[in-house]
């Protein structure tokens, strides 16, 4: 058959198009998050052969060089939370002269493309976060933050003027070009120390924004770096998204692993669900989130195909986290030699001077794991509030302030994650339980009702294992975790009360014996309180609704009150009979503790009136589950057309709150479950 010109010019053009939709993009993602100061080892028992960042640098090299001879190019990422105060940081700030932190000077070394903003890069404040990055002066890493605004801080805003920091980032690898998008909380002035820096809240907005500007310069694989407070909160903003291809999520201990991944032993508890999850972006288009365990622990690896319009069309099955072994494991990897010699040999003799200070003894074992110190009473909880009560006592006079009558220690803050063995304490140990910069301070005549608010804020997430929980000294508390957790906003305002403290009672002091909450109720005659408790804490870390409360610092870091109270206020004995394993009691958590006709324990389904209604940029909604139970929360519009699912998950009894952020909506809203 004889076939006309036009007909093999169709042909040709049919060809031509097969041909294009057949190229092939391959690209490999390593990335780690939370790295968290951890250089030489974690510290949790039982995992002592694991983490490092000089074989964390061996195992990135041998992972790229395995992608480029694959095929991939390969981009290496880091969405933030890489400092974190504790002895090795602390070792980094008393270098002399103007050398830069170990943890600049390790991690330039293992050359990251993009590294993103966490909270804990602002612990210090922000001299302490650029000098921070002014320490990467090897490769010229890029720092990527789509949601800060430096111009208030002169250190990180000249970094930003000369592009060290950026909006965003375009990185032109293999002849395709990727963009690169960061965001963090917009709760970093209750989590860390920004001074003047300030969160732009609207970030689904920033998000479409830059996708937009990203695609107008034919870029068509996008990724974002979010440090938005782990998981849950990253699958809410993609939800609502649209443009962006893949996240790399960092913030909090969670790990995503596949069947046959290889795990650090001890951290199966930790899986939140498969590398890569899969979720649904607003054009209902998939978006594949990544995440790694924290602290030098594990590498992710994410080998995906892109055709040429951008679609991904294939995750190699070989993607997951690799774990960085040591030791006789048949994983284990040779530390890097230039990382030992100018990183971990000098840092290890300085960790090694501390520890050999012994500066107390334990009778019993004191523990300061995670999903303890965050969620009960724990002994090791008992004697840092014990710790800071007595300190207060002796500065209060000498500082012109009040004698405390309680103190409160946010878990959050007790940092070593692990069960410490009876036996010697050094001032290497008081270093790993409190390792913040943070200071003793007392929050003076605090009213009954905004003490009430103050403990149940304590509570108020505590199904969600988070460092606001409290450790309490000087009072004793009953609480019923199945009751309305109260709700902030981030000046400390109360949205929704809180309904799960049911008891507070003062045990010494002028007020001893006294309630100031009975049956849930503030009692009439309950006193005003001062509180010894840190800084942190009391200028609103952790949403403490502390507000404009008259607050004194009395000049002791947390680390040197631990100290002194084991070498001065126990004559460096920490006994059974004071601290027991469990503790005393302090903290009761009774889901049957009597309530009012008005303060039900969850007997039923209930969908809570959502606040601020009407609302605008957003809103809270508030529900509790009386059991384990399957739970989707979905947004409708008031023709019924579905906007955004909030949730689709299974979920403990509890109650719980999502936050609906509003973009492009003129309408109403009606929430239904």
């Amino acid at each position: 058959m004889k076939l006309s010109k036009l007909s093999l010019l169709l042909i040709i053009i049919i060809l031509f198009v097969i041909n294009l939709n057949s190229q092939t993009y391959r690209l490999t993602i390593l990335h780690n998050n939370d790295a968290k100061s951890k250089h030489i080892r974690p510290t949790t028992i039982g995992q002592e052969d694991f983490g490092g960042v000089s074989k964390l640098k061996t195992m990135y090299d041998s992972l790229k060089a395995g992608c480029l001879r694959d095929g991939y190019n390969v981009i290496t990422l880091s969405p933030g939370n890489n400092i974190l105060a504790g002895p090795e940081f602390y070792i980094s700030q008393q270098l002399p002269g103007n050398q830069y932190y170990y943890d600049s000077r390790a991690l330039d070394f293992i050359n990251y493309d993009a590294i993103g903003f966490g909270n804990h890069e602002f612990d210090f404040g922000p001299d302490v976060t650029a000098r921070f990055i002014n320490g990467f002066q090897t490769n010229q890493t890029s720092f990527v933050s789509s949601n800060l605004n430096f111009s208030p801080e002169d250190t990180l805003n000249q970094l930003l003027l000369s592009g060290r920091i950026k909006k965003y980032l375009i990185l032109n690898v293999g002849g395709e070009k990727i963009g690169i998008i960061g965001v963090i909380s917009p709760e970093l002035k209750t989590l860390a120390s920004p001074r003047n820096v300030t969160v732009d809240t609207n970030v689904v907005a920033i998000i479409n924004s830059l996708v937009d500007t990203l695609t107008n310069q034919g870029v068509n694989k996008i990724i974002l770096l979010s440090n938005y407070q782990g998981i849950r909160q990253d699958s809410l903003i993609i939800k609502l998204t649209r443009g962006v291809d893949i996240v790399v999520s960092g913030h909090d201990y969670e790990i995503l692993a596949n069947q046959n991944s290889l795990l650090v032993p001890g951290d199966e508890g930790l899986i939140y669900g498969n590398y890569p999850l899969i979720l649904t972006n607003s054009l209902n288009h998939p978006v594949y989130l990544v995440k790694t365990g924290p602290e030098n622990k594990y590498i992710g690896k994410l080998s995906l195909d892109f055709n040429i319009s951008g679609v991904i069309t294939n995750v190699a099955p070989e993607s997951g986290p690799v774990r960085i072994a040591g030791g006789s494991y048949p994983d284990a990897v040779e530390p890097n030699q230039f990382i030992e010699t100018t990183i971990i040999n000098p840092l290890q003799t300085s960790l090694n001077a501390l520890a050999s200070n012994v500066i107390g003894t334990s009778e019993v074992e004191l523990d300061g794991q995670y999903t303890n110190i965050r969620t009960k009473e724990t002994n090791l909880g008992n004697l840092t509030a014990d710790a800071m009560l007595w300190k207060a006592n002796q500065l209060a006079t000498l500082y012109g302030a009040p004698i405390p009558d309680i103190a409160l220690q946010n878990g959050g803050g007790i940092r070593n994650n692990n069960i410490l063995p009876a036996g010697n304490i050094s001032e290497l140990t008081t270093f790993s339980i409190l390792p913040f910069p943070n200071f003793v301070s007392i929050a003076e005549n605090i009213p009954p009702q905004q003490f009430k608010e103050i403990m149940e804020n304590s509570v108020s997430r505590i199904e969600n294992i988070e460092g606001r929980f409290s450790h309490i000294s000087g009072m004793k508390i009953i609480f019923n975790p199945y009751a309305q957790a109260q709700v902030l906003d981030n000046s400390g305002n109360v949205l929704i009360p809180g309904k799960r403290i049911r008891m507070i009672r003062l045990n010494s002091g002028p007020f001893g014996g006294t309630y100031i909450v009975f049956e849930g109720v503030v009692s009439p005659s309950a006193p005003s309180v001062s509180i010894a408790t840190n800084d942190f804490m009391a200028r609103g870390g952790d949403q403490y609704p502390f507000r404009q409360a008259a607050v004194t610092s009395l000049g002791v870091t947390l680390q040197q009150m631990l100290l002194s109270y084991i070498q001065q206020g126990l004559t460096g004995v920490v006994s059974a009979a004071e601290y027991p394993v469990g503790g005393e009691a302090r903290i009761i958590e009774d889901p049957s503790s009597e309530v009012g006709d008005n303060d039900p324990v969850i007997s039923s389904f209930e969908l809570l009136q959502n606040y601020p209604n009407p609302f605008n940029p957003s809103t809270m909604i508030s529900y509790q589950i009386p059991v384990k139970s399957f739970v989707t929360l979905k947004v409708f519009d008031i023709l019924g057309n579905e906007v955004a699912t909030l949730v689709n998950e299974e979920q403990q009894p509890g109650s719980y709150y999502s936050q609906f952020i509003i973009h492009n909506y003129q309408a109403e809203y009606i929430f239904m479950c």
